[in-house]
């Protein structure tokens, strides 16, 4: 993935998707309030989305274990609190702009955070050419993922810039 990509560090304080989000559409993390906002906003508009009891839940199917929706929204609306897997459905869906997440696989298989989200649908898989976000770890302590990183792509791999990418066109690409 490395040789390809390269990551974008950024404050390690709890804010770490959000202003990895905030560095990919808008150049600065300092958005990242605003990011978290929306993403509380989307929430709150459609509960049953991310409510994890729900049949239309956006995470049916995912091997991942999600807090309830109340503890979920608490989290989006405290400045510091980490982000879950299901924040990345929901900021897409506000921002209405595909996120593909990644973690490195610590076996041979794909780990299950690697995902490509499209606002409320997912597929397990890596799609370059969108926003990535990496899923890392901020000390040497935690063996699991708890922070975030912007992944770019390598000039040598891609001409696209984060515009052309936000506007959705990819004839840039080598």
């Amino acid at each position: 993935m490395l040789q390809n990509y390269s990551p974008r560090a950024v404050s390690s304080d709890g804010n770490c998707f959000y202003r990895a989000m905030s560095l990919a559409l808008y150049g600065t993390e300092q958005y990242h309030r605003y990011l978290r906002v929306k993403t509380a906003l989307e929430m709150i508009a459609n509960p049953a989305l991310y409510t994890r009891d729900n049949p239309t839940f956006v995470g049916h199917g995912l091997p991942i274990l999600t807090p309830e929706y109340r503890q979920l929204l608490r989290d989006t609306l405290s400045n510091g609190s980490y982000s879950e897997m299901i924040h990345l459905f929901a900021l897409s869906t506000a921002v209405s702009f595909p996120i593909q997440s990644y973690c490195c696989p610590n076996t041979s298989s794909m780990h299950p955070y690697t995902l490509f989200v499209n606002k409320s649908s997912y597929q397990q898989s890596f799609q370059p050419g969108f926003i990535t976000v990496m899923w890392t770890s901020a000390t040497s302590i935690h063996s699991e993922p708890n922070h975030f990183v912007l992944l770019v792509p390598h000039p040598s791999q891609s001409t696209q810039t984060d515009k052309d990418i936000l506007d959705g066109s990819t004839t840039n690409q080598v």
